[in-house]
């Protein structure tokens, strides 16, 4: 692992200074590496224990303080459910930093009395334990990396755990103070100390640990302000709380989060995407704890570079739950406000809450009003099926000044595996809901039917029910004109619509005789019906309004081959199967127009049906109960077994089945039925339903799987049972 990061990060240090979007800007402009820390970094841990305050982790108990520290600090296999230092700074900072064993030392005897006062930002307690440690032989000049005599805090960190705490007797307090003196030399020793250290009660929290040593990470010495992790907890003390460690930290536990962004970028342990805010982008952010596609995005603006937000995705979901990033306070979006001085340091703005404290400027923008260090994560976009797969958060990025940059973010759907959220930014009209595709059922035998949608939330709702008397269809057509209904042994026929509300209205009756009787299929193509008998294989072609149906052409008896089951209209032609012997056909229009000057629109006054291919018995499986065009290909189903396959069929009559899509479904199901981008399936003898989609080329995808149908949802006994027709009408006309 320390390998690979290593690789990574001297590749993007050739290239840091490239700018991630193509624009001017470089990673430098917003702080990256300014305290750099990557490498290793010996941790000294000394445990000190005070007469008359109970034994190092007593109460647990533990038997062995030593070992129960060197696990907690330098276990090379700690994991989130037994942690360790050693791994935690190894996942936050992409492999780039961590601590090894410089020791665990103690536990040295003290007594209350050895105790100085806590002033200046100076602990004498840490200068008792480091004189112990030298007086116990421990050699710190091995730590003097730079030879110049004195050991400084960005060559030795130092963790001190003692019994005994003045901070309100507590025993899980943590702090990070330098020594007092801040400087000195241990009895009988030529190293000069100049150290902080993390200073730590026995039950300090795994966080509280972290976070105490973080205040001693950087390339510098951390003596001045910025030049190492700041607090971020601000006057309140828990602003930004449960997203970064340098907020406020459990008392008590082994809970575990990774630090925010801002920091990681100024150590050199994540390289963010750049862009400028103002040119609208969608990209896909990786979750945070991922040690690839982790960046997160910093949106600026070119002509302020001081003041900028930063995007990243945390979340628990997914395979291995999160990582060290497991206990984070949500999932989701995380938008971060950030406004530094020319140093690149945060700057400090004064508490709107807390008089005389102050906050510092790196502050989250929660959920589910936009404010700072408050909230949680923007939760991403729910994947339902014919929902919306993103949401507009309702508030603009707004500047601290009190400006709007007008700039929107709109949150999308989490990939698969939840590692992935996409997100975009740009300026965002309100959001049409989206169009409800409406699912037309009938019964023959009941002669009644319902107009149906399903909404956000993936549920069917009935929208209106409607009748059709005495008489029971045979034939439910949607065509351009509206829905047709064709009685097969009358004639007998109706045409009717329905309205954007999706109410069901009657536009036409045609009476018996009106329409021939025995019409076997009729199937609406390119703007024409078709009207086939397979008994004698006698079709007719013409168009249908509320005024009548024009006729454009008429073959008798024996004018095609009987016995065809299947006519489906498709993006290639007409496709006709034989379920019996697997013997197919494609055909199209073919159209005579009357004579015509150049100052004239042609008028067609024929529409032919032309033969394009044919495919003798066999040349198909048989039994395949379900063809219809998709959005994309053409689906065969068969019910006998759940059979399932998508096919192509091209121009000039070629017909090609897609190779990888092979597959069984669930057995049974008696309809097949296309609305808008996704399908229904449907079983009348029970109301089984299913909603599926074919695949499109998409970087979640498997490109492998690309042109299949992939079932969303099967909803056992969903539907009513004993509809003989589905259908999606063509269009929902606006009636007045």
């Amino acid at each position: 692992m320390k390998a690979r990061a290593c690789l990574k990060a001297a590749t993007l240090l050739l290239l840091m200074a490239i700018a991630i979007d193509g624009t001017a800007q470089a990673l430098e402009d917003f702080g990256y590496a300014r305290n750099e820390a990557t490498g290793g970094r010996p941790l000294l841990v000394i445990l000190t224990d005070f007469e008359g305050s109970p034994g190092l982790r007593s109460a647990d108990p533990v038997p062995d303080p030593n070992g129960y520290f060197e696990n907690l600090a330098f276990n090379n296999f700690g994991s989130p459910s037994n942690p360790s230092l050693m791994t935690y700074f190894q996942e936050i900072s992409n492999g780039r930093f961590y601590w090894y064993r410089a020791g665990v030392l103690g536990p040295y005897k003290f007594k209350p009395m050895d105790l100085g006062t806590d002033k200046n930002q100076k602990l004498t307690r840490l200068t008792l334990a480091l004189k112990a440690a030298a007086d116990d032989g421990f050699d710190f000049s091995q730590f003097d990396q730079d030879g110049d005599g004195t050991v400084r805090t960005n060559e030795l960190g130092v963790m001190v755990v003692d019994n005994y705490s003045t901070d309100g007797g507590l025993s899980f307090y943590g702090a990070n103070r330098f020594s007092d003196p801040s400087c000195f030399k241990p009895t009988g020793k030529e190293i000069t100390l100049c150290l902080r250290g993390a200073m730590l009660g026995h039950y300090a929290s795994f966080m509280t640990i972290a976070h105490e040593l973080l205040h001693s990470v950087g390339k510098q010495n951390c003596l001045h302000d910025g030049e190492c992790a700041l607090d971020l907890y601000g006057g309140t003390g828990d602003l930004s709380s449960g997203y970064t460690i340098m907020s406020q930290t459990p008392s008590m536990s082994l809970q575990a989060w990774h630090l925010d962004p801002f920091h990681k970028i100024q150590f050199g342990w994540v390289e963010p995407r750049l862009y400028d805010m103002n040119v609208p982008q969608a990209q896909t952010l990786g979750a945070a704890h991922l040690i690839h596609d982790d960046q997160p995005i910093i949106l600026y603006n070119s002509y302020a570079l001081d003041e900028y937000f930063i995007l990243e995705y945390r979340t628990n979901q997914g395979a291995g739950a999160g990582g060290y990033d497991g206990d984070v306070a949500g999932n989701g979006l995380v938008i971060w406000h950030v406004k530094v001085d020319a140093n690149k340091v945060p700057i400090v703005v004064p508490s709107a809450t807390v008089p005389n404290k102050g906050d510092r400027v790196v502050l989250m923008l929660g959920a589910p009003n936009m404010a700072r260090g408050k909230g949680t994560a923007w939760a991403p976009a729910t994947k339902s099926i014919f929902g919306s797969d993103s949401y507009v958060i309702p508030y603009s990025l707004q500047w601290l000044n009190g400006g709007d940059s007008g700039i929107q973010i709109k949150v999308g759907v989490a990939s698969a595996d939840a590692m992935r959220l996409n997100v975009s930014w740009g300026h965002f009209e309100k959001e049409p809901p989206p169009e409800r595709k409406k699912i037309l059922s009938y019964s023959q035998m009941w002669a009644i039917g319902d107009i149906g949608q399903f909404d956000d939330s993936d549920n069917y709702t009935v929208v209106t029910t409607f009748n059709t008397g005495t008489v029971r269809y045979s034939h439910v057509v949607a065509d351009q004109a509206g829905i047709f209904y064709y009685d097969r042994t009358t004639g007998r026929s109706m045409l009717t619509d329905l309205d954007t509300a999706g109410n069901h209205h009657v536009l036409a009756t045609f009476p018996a005789g009106y329409f021939g009787a025995g019409w076997t299929h009729i199937v609406s193509h390119r703007g024409y019906l078709f009207f086939y008998s397979a008994v004698n294989g006698m079709a007719a072609i013409g168009t249908l309004s509320s005024t009548g149906f024009r006729q454009y052409k008429f073959y008798p008896a024996g004018s095609f081959g009987t016995g065809w089951t299947h006519i489906v209209s498709t993006q290639g032609g007409l496709l006709y199967y034989a379920a019996g012997n697997g013997m197919g056909a494609v055909g199209d229009w073919e159209f005579v127009y009357a004579p015509c000057s150049s100052f004239c629109f042609p008028t067609v006054t024929e529409v032919r049906h032309k033969t394009l291919s044919f495919f003798p018995a066999g040349s198909f499986a048989t039994g395949w109960t379900s063809i219809a065009e998709t959005d994309n290909g053409v689906l065969f189903y068969r019910k006998s077994d759940g059979l399932q396959v998508m096919v192509d069929v091209l121009s000039y009559g070629n017909v090609v089945t897609r190779g990888n899509t092979f597959q069984y479904l669930k057995t049974g199901y008696t309809a097949v039925v296309p609305f808008g981008a996704h399908i229904l399936f449907y079983d009348s003898s029970n109301g089984d339903t299913g909603v599926g989609k074919i695949l499109t080329a998409d970087p979640w995808v498997y490109s492998g799987s690309v042109g299949s149908l992939k079932l969303l949802q099967e909803w056992p006994s969903y539907l009513t049972p004993g509809w003989s027709h589905l259908v999606a009408p063509a269009q929902a006309a606006a009636v007045n």
